[in-house]
């Protein structure tokens, strides 16, 4: 979601669109203090609440392959876990972020 807002980023989330958690820039964009309009700061405030909210495996995972981009295989190499668990952690925290920000904009 390379130059949308964050906004549309937590819509996107809201929305279960995983592709849309690809590419450094909008997560960067959404963590980053003072990267953005005093509007979009409350987002990332909330998107990286809502990080640090998951558990570490899951997190690890989730940034690993939408931050880091990197593939499966890669990840498992890295981290001595197998592909189907690395899968169902990525799985999980992208719907444990839908939860905790769905709770923030249509709670």
């Amino acid at each position: 979601m390379k130059g949308s807002s964050d906004a549309e980023l937590v819509a996107a989330i809201l929305a279960g669109d995983i592709e849309a958690f690809s590419g450094l820039d909008a997560i960067e964009r959404a963590v980053a203090p003072g990267s953005e309009p005093e509007e979009d700061a409350d987002v990332g405030g909330h998107i990286e609440n809502a990080l640090g909210m998951l558990p570490a495996d899951q997190r690890e995972a989730f940034l690993l392959k939408h931050v880091e981009e990197m593939t499966y295989e890669e990840m498992a190499e890295m981290t001595g876990v197998s592909i189907s668990a690395l899968k169902m952690r990525v799985k999980r925290a992208c719907d444990g972020l839908r939860d905790l920000l769905e709770g923030v904009y249509n709670g």
